[in-house]
């Protein structure tokens, strides 16, 4: 089964979550974590905000230890509907 890891991006705070099916309904979580959002602010076309989250991202993975390249990523609907 190809693998994938949840990324939700916040004004306040980023999380992740890794999760590996393991039956016909049942997961097990391989992976969670929490960081401050050190922007403050999801504007990703401010290029001060990206500067400041990339860094963040990339260490929560790395304390987390997620691998996984492929990801499903959340973001509020007024960033998207905008």
């Amino acid at each position: 089964m190809t693998a994938y890891f949840g990324l939700d991006i916040g004004s306040s705070s980023i999380k992740v979550v890794q999760s590996t099916l393991t039956g016909a309904k049942t997961y097990n979580v391989d992976a969670v974590g929490l960081a401050m959002n050190p922007a403050g602010s999801v504007d990703f076309e401010n290029p001060s905000v990206t500067v400041k989250l990339a860094p963040a991202v990339k260490q929560l993975l790395s304390e987390t230890k997620i691998r996984e390249k492929r990801v499903v990523v959340s973001v509020a609907e007024y960033i998207v509907a905008s």
